[in-house]
């Protein structure tokens, strides 16, 4: 399954880039997070991995994050994974404006239970709306805390 969604946020690339990348500041607009932990490699560079504990529907998740690539302030490739499906997110930063920055996630999904694959069709609304909600919820974060900080 995969699909695509782009929001503008009215902040410069770098900005966008640093706070996206700043694992201190994931609790501030991801609500369902609960710790997150380095396990190997600097955080937002390629290579590096951490384990995020999310609460979904009153359940503990644990997901495996892998920076897979990263090219400078333009690209970002992560990949997420449990014993149920992995998500490989390919993230590219555009500058509109001087302050504005189209942010484009391009989400890749493999579903690992034979049943999860069988009704992937199903999930696609499903995941598409909680990943823009996500994104929402981060571009945001970003605009109220890059005017805070002005």
């Amino acid at each position: 399954m995969k699909y695509e969604i782009e929001i503008p946020i009215h902040c410069n690339k770098e900005q966008v880039l640093a706070l996206y990348t700043n694992p201190d500041l994931l609790s501030k607009w991801q609500t369902d997070l609960t710790y997150y932990q380095t396990v190997s490699g600097e955080v937002g560079q390629s290579n590096a991995q951490a384990i995020l504990y999310q609460k979904h529907h009153n359940k503990q998740v644990i997901i495996q994050e892998t920076v897979l690539e990263r090219k400078g302030s333009e690209d970002l490739h992560l990949r997420y994974e449990n014993s149920s499906i992995a998500v490989t997110e390919s993230h590219h930063f555009k500058v509109l404006t001087h302050n504005q920055t189209l942010w484009t996630v391009a989400y890749k999904f493999r579903f690992k239970p034979i049943g999860l694959r069988l009704f992937k069709w199903y999930f696609k609304h499903y995941f598409r709306e909680k990943h823009l909600a996500l994104m929402m919820s981060f571009g945001q974060f970003a605009e109220t805390y890059v005017r805070s900080e002005n």
